[in-house]
C-alpha cells in the first residue's frame, strides 16, 4: 500500500507539472504519462497483465509523446538560429504563424511517425501467450 500510495502521488504532481507545460502558449508537452496507470493497476491487482489493445494503446502514446517531446528541441534550435542569425528580420521570419505550422508539424510527424511504428510492430508474428516479465 505504501509503495502505491508513492507512486500515486508521484503520478498526479507528474499530471500537474505535464498541465502546466500544456497551457504554455506555443509547444504543449506530453498530455499524461502512459505506463504509470497501468502500474498503479498492477500494485493493486493480483493478476498482472495488460490486454492485447490495452498494450497496443500504451505503445502507441508511449511513442508518440516521446516523439513530441523530442522534435520541439530541433524546432528551437532553428528559432535560436534565425535569433542569432538574423536578429534585424526575426520578427518577420518567425511569425506567428510559422510557429504554428512548426507546433502543428511536430504533433503530426510524432503521432503519424508513432503510428507507423505500431502498425509495423503488430504485424510481427505472435506465438501464443507471451510474457514479459518487469518490462516497465
Amino acid at each position: 500500500m505504501l509503495l502505491f500510495m508513492v507512486f500515486l502521488v508521484l503520478y498526479i504532481l507528474n499530471l500537474l507539472g505535464n498541465l502546466a507545460i500544456i497551457v504554455q502558449p506555443l509547444f504543449p508537452g506530453p498530455l499524461l504519462s502512459c505506463t504509470i496507470p497501468q502500474m498503479l493497476v498492477n500494485f493493486r491487482s493480483a493478476h498482472k497483465s495488460i490486454s492485447w489493445a490495452g498494450c497496443v494503446a500504451q505503445l502507441y502514446v508511449f511513442l508518440s509523446l516521446g516523439c513530441t517531446e523530442c522534435l520541439p528541441l530541433a524546432v528551437m534550435a532553428d528559432d535560436r538560429y534565425v535569433a542569432i542569425g538574423q536578429p534585424l528580420r526575426y520578427t518577420i521570419i518567425m511569425s506567428r504563424r510559422l510557429c504554428l505550422q512548426m507546433a502543428a508539424t511536430i504533433w503530426l510527424s510524432g503521432f503519424g511517425n508513432s503510428m507507423l511504428q505500431v502498425i509495423l510492430t503488430m504485424r510481427l508474428p505472435r506465438c501464443g501467450r507471451n510474457r514479459v516479465d518487469h518490462f516497465f
